[in-house]
């Protein structure tokens, strides 16, 4: 079994004073070349107070990997309050990658210019469109307080900005209540929108339709009244352990397979946490046809082309002890990739009062037998 360990003291973002900063820089006084750190002992030798490791309102609550530009895009959920209103909420992120690299995680602040009449509410997950630099960050509904937040933005990203284009509402289709994972697939009939509230076992979908204009760029959801629904199910161990089955999802681009994120949160803001990332299934016309029957557990029945098809059991599990994951974000043939040539899987944190972190992983062969004795 391959299990993934992250330990406290190697997963501090850097990360600016205030959410309002437009990047993640050196402190002041720190020489830094391109592509060059700061020396340890410069770094540790300026430490003479105790000084914030990272932001704690640095989450990373939606993740999503642009093969365009080489970067992530995460959302933060930053609420519309007097407190939170001036809080960034949506950044750039870029993985070390290499020995010339710049040391850690580096971020750029990269709001989009927001609609006049207020910012983005609980932004909890980001669905990027297959074979485009459009985004979809969606609200959550933030426990369905106020039903105005319902909004599912449209971006575009481009280098090192973020536009606005425009926006569609969860209540044309569906009313949310606390969905926190969002992926969008394309098939042979169309996009796929795909949602879960963050304590459903519950997968849903609906078609999804862009409208372009010369002047406007839009999406419609629901509209063609194509929906389904399919139960997630998880070994009873598993369930034990988490009390939000699912807080993330992404669907890679080249393979169709669909990747999900549990969670336990105490509700709690110092934890301690627990998450479990997963490979749930696949969307069925996204794969090779003469594989879909080992993938159904040898069915000879296959499903409708552009449905989900879930797994009896996830495929592959990784635990991450600690650390709350809300997001996850499958790169393609164009990402870096293991040793093995198998291309990474990211996932992001919102630890709450300990800040979040952006960290690859790498999905491995999942026995039960193995879990359970790890648990005991």
């Amino acid at each position: 079994m391959h299990l993934a360990v992250l330990l406290p003291s190697m997963l501090a973002l850097p990360s600016p004073s205030a959410r309002t900063l437009t990047s993640v820089s050196a402190p002041e006084g720190f020489p830094r070349a391109p592509g060059a750190a700061p020396s340890r002992a410069l770094t540790f030798g300026s430490l003479k107070e105790y000084a914030p490791v990272q932001n704690p309102n640095n989450d990373l609550s939606g993740l999503a990997y642009m093969p365009n530009f080489g970067t992530f895009v995460a959302v933060h959920d930053a609420k519309v309050t007097e407190t939170e209103n001036d809080w960034v909420r949506v950044s750039f992120f870029k993985a070390p990658a290499g020995k010339s690299a710049p040391a850690g995680v580096q971020q750029l602040a990269a709001d989009p210019v927001w609609p006049k009449d207020r910012k983005s509410n609980d932004l909890e997950s980001i669905a990027r469109i297959p074979g485009t630099n459009l985004l979809l960050l969606c609200e959550s509904g933030d426990d369905g307080e106020d039903p105005t937040h319902d909004r599912i933005y449209l971006v575009e990203v481009r280098q090192n900005s973020i536009h606005m284009l425009s926006y569609t509402r969860w209540s044309t289709f569906y009313k949310p209540h606390n969905v926190e994972a969002t992926a969008v697939a394309a098939t042979s009939t169309g996009y796929i929108f795909v949602w879960a509230e963050r304590e459903s076992f519950t997968i849903q979908w609906a078609d999804l339709e862009l409208s372009y204009s010369p002047t406007s760029t839009s999406v419609t959801i629901g509209a063609n009244g194509k929906k389904g629904s399919s139960t997630l199910v998880l070994q009873p161990d598993v369930v034990r352990m988490i009390s939000r089955p699912c807080v993330g999802l992404d669907i890679g681009e080249d393979d169709g397979y669909i990747y999900a994120v549990s969670a336990f949160d105490a509700d709690d803001d110092d934890g301690p946490f627990r998450s479990a990332v997963f490979r749930i299934g696949f969307v069925n016309d996204t794969k090779p046809t003469e594989t879909m029957g080992a993938e159904l557990m040898g069915s000879t029945d296959m499903p409708t082309h552009g449905t989900l098809v879930l797994h009896s059991l996830p495929q592959f599990t990784t635990f991450q002890d600690g650390f709350k994951v809300e997001s996850v974000a499958r790169c393609g043939k164009d990402c870096p990739t293991t040793a093995d040539g198998q291309p990474i899987t990211y996932i992001g944190t919102d630890d709450e009062n300990f800040g979040g972190v952006l960290r690859p992983l790498k999905l491995g062969n999942f026995t039960h037998k193995a879990f359970t004795d790890l648990y005991k």
